[in-house]
């Protein structure tokens, strides 16, 4: 199965459409058909590879987003593949996601805190979101059932 996405493959320059293969759902992993994906002030600073904090001082953000990257992390879908380690899911659910994975192992993560992680893995950032007709995440923080109106 393919998929169209939408990437950063060079900071401040158009997005580039892309066309590759859906990655496989493994482990507790879940591939979503991403029906919307929010555009948010951030996704617009990642494109331009730094965040402008006023009075000319810019966070550098070329580090952190490594193109070719497929931006956005505000993702609500349907679910079309699931891994054989997650529980809970089947294809077909409505689910809002959230994008903030850690590494799962560490003191935050363990504490719920995942979006504070050392080692983060974040949609849109540190893997590919949902700029893309798909998207794959970790079915334990695809966490939010949604009305099927949604899509």
């Amino acid at each position: 199965m393919s998929m169209i996405s939408y990437q950063v493959e060079a900071f401040g320059r158009p997005l580039a459409q892309v066309l590759r293969d859906v990655p496989p759902a493994q482990g507790s992993e879940v591939v979503i058909r991403v029906g919307s994906c929010g555009v948010c002030h951030s996704d617009v600073h990642l494109h331009d590879g730094y965040f402008d904090l006023g009075n000319e001082l810019k966070l550098d953000m070329t580090r952190t987003v490594q193109p070719p990257r497929t931006l956005g992390h505000e993702i609500a879908g349907t679910v079309v593949a699931v891994g054989p380690d997650a529980h809970g899911v089947q294809v077909g659910d409505h689910r809002v996601v959230f994008p903030w994975i850690g590494c799962g192992s560490c003191s935050l993560c363990e504490s719920g805190q995942e979006h504070l992680c050392n080692s983060p893995r974040a949609l849109g950032i540190h893997r590919d979101g949902g700029f893309s007709n798909a998207a794959q995440t970790i079915f334990e923080l695809a966490f939010q059932e949604v009305a099927s109106s949604l899509e």
